[in-house]
């Protein structure tokens, strides 16, 4: 990364002052990453984050499919006792878990610290990243400001040391990616396509969500790019031709397996169906046909009404015995089937749903899925929802440099706006670069109280008057 000043062709004085500059950011950017990674060990050593109620705690999807793995199985499913071909997850933090697993012991209290070290090691150099994001698309101090809030973010912290699962990794390659795509539109370097490229392609390997935005992305590049269009031309069709490259192998294993092309996961049919279906609410997933009644009535905190009781399962028992036959991806696409039913049949509760699912991705506080900590949480994200939303309008004359945080905030959910969105973990990828703006506006809010004090202290002194309106004496 490129913020550290050159001192070529620069005086003996000037070079030996650029020296103390770049040594002083280093020590600064040395404090956050210290800060950040501390903050989490120390959490995950005092809440003893790293022992857990379940082995389903312990990773959920991620974890039972890394036992497979473990246990030679392959890449199988995580909802059957026995093994089953499975796409049901992106395999790259399948296999990180695995190779930990491999390593330190299948769902043992070693695996579990040294996740979580090593998801407080990418949450601290997150930080180092937004520096550097922070400075390219503002200047340093909006960039030194946003390392540190990330760095004391509460739910960067939870993530990192609370819960085994890849968000903190989501946010660390999101980040660089953007990084890297303002980067790419400044300059004729034919390397940075080939890093950018992979960059996108492992992010999509750990969360496919990220493709509608590094396909927007790829439009902003086009359109943005300050070189000629023949080069960024080239420059796309190597970026692209790379992120091909890094899914092809998962891709062709999986039509290897399945023997129909899935890119990367399988379960957009389940989602769809757990999301639009006659007995559910459009939030959340947990609906008829998926869960038994106690299960239902205990995640839904009421017992259902006899109404309720009487409805039809969603799948028939004809269908169920089909699905119990059909591999994953032919069971999703009977799931995708029932679910396009009911979104032609009802296009209105479907709309509705579909309101309720952003409100929900969005909202402070998710009125679907309540908890005891919702005013907290309302509290440690609203703040930086309102000032991002505020940023994005002051920031205006920047656009060029902020619309792709822009395009993210609009394509990252658009897969939850049309399944289920009920867990907080689906926005958190986002939230950082709201963090961001929210910095952004912080700094440019103190620059103009700093302006007003200085112009009304030069305005006294102009006018003969003390520099400060306390009284002479008593």
């Amino acid at each position: 990364m490129d913020q550290y000043p050159s001192t070529a062709g620069l005086s003996p004085v000037h070079e030996e002052i650029a020296g103390v500059r770049t040594r002083r950011k280093i020590y600064r950017l040395a404090i956050v990453f210290a800060i950040a990674f501390f903050i989490r060990l120390l959490l995950m050593v005092v809440a003893t984050t790293y022992r857990f109620d379940s082995e389903w705690d312990f990773g959920f999807e991620y974890a039972r499919i890394a036992k497979w793995i473990l246990l030679g199985e392959g890449f199988s499913s995580p909802y059957y006792v026995t093994p089953r071909p499975s796409a049901m997850m992106a395999p790259a933090y399948v296999y990180f878990m695995a190779l930990i697993f491999s390593m330190f012991g299948l769902y043992s209290v070693p695996s579990a610290i040294v996740i979580y070290i090593i998801q407080s090691l990418f949450g601290a150099l997150t930080c180092l990243v937004f520096y550097h994001l922070g400075t390219k698309m503002f200047d340093e101090k909006v960039g030194l400001l946003a390392a540190i809030a990330l760095a004391l973010y509460p739910p960067a912290i939870f993530f990192s040391v609370m819960r085994v699962e890849p968000v903190v990794f989501i946010v660390f390659l999101l980040a660089w990616v953007i990084y890297y795509f303002l980067k790419l539109s400044e300059t004729d370097n034919y390397t940075l396509p080939v890093v950018c490229g992979l960059l996108v392609g492992i992010t999509a390997l750990v969360e496919p969500t990220v493709l509608s935005f590094f396909v927007l992305s790829y439009g902003w590049l086009w359109v943005y790019s300050r070189t000629p269009r023949r080069s960024t031309a080239k420059r796309l069709g190597i970026m692209g031709l790379v992120t091909v490259l890094s899914l092809l192998p998962w891709t062709i294993r999986n039509y290897a397996v399945f023997g129909t092309f899935v890119p990367i996961k399988s379960a957009f049919g389940l989602n769809l169906l757990e999301g639009n279906n006659p007995y559910g609410d459009g939030v959340m997933q947990y609906t008829k046909g998926f869960f038994s009644v106690e299960e239902r009535e205990k995640i839904h905190r009421r017992p259902e009404t006899p109404e309720e009781l009487k409805r039809k399962e969603m799948l028939s028992e004809a269908e169920r015995e089909q699905k119990r036959r059909l591999n994953e991806v032919e069971a999703d696409k009977l799931m995708f089937r029932k679910a396009m039913e009911f979104i032609t049949a009802e296009p209105e509760k479907f709309l509705l749903f579909t309101m309720r699912r952003i409100f929900a991705f969005w909202s402070p506080v998710n009125l679907y899925r309540t908890t005891s900590y919702d005013g907290l949480r309302a509290l440690v994200y609203g703040v930086p929802l309102i000032l991002g939303l505020a940023g994005i309008f002051m920031a205006r004359s920047r656009w060029r440099e902020i619309s792709l945080l822009v395009l993210l905030f609009l394509s990252y959910p658009l897969s939850y706006y049309v399944t289920h969105i009920s867990m907080y973990r689906y926005r958190y990828p986002v939230e950082p670069f709201l963090v961001l703006l929210a910095c952004y506006v912080v700094v440019e809010a103190a620059k103009k109280i700093k302006g007003k004090a200085l112009a009304s202290k030069d305005q006294r002194q102009g006018l003969g008057l003390p520099s400060t309106s306390y009284p002479t004496g008593s």
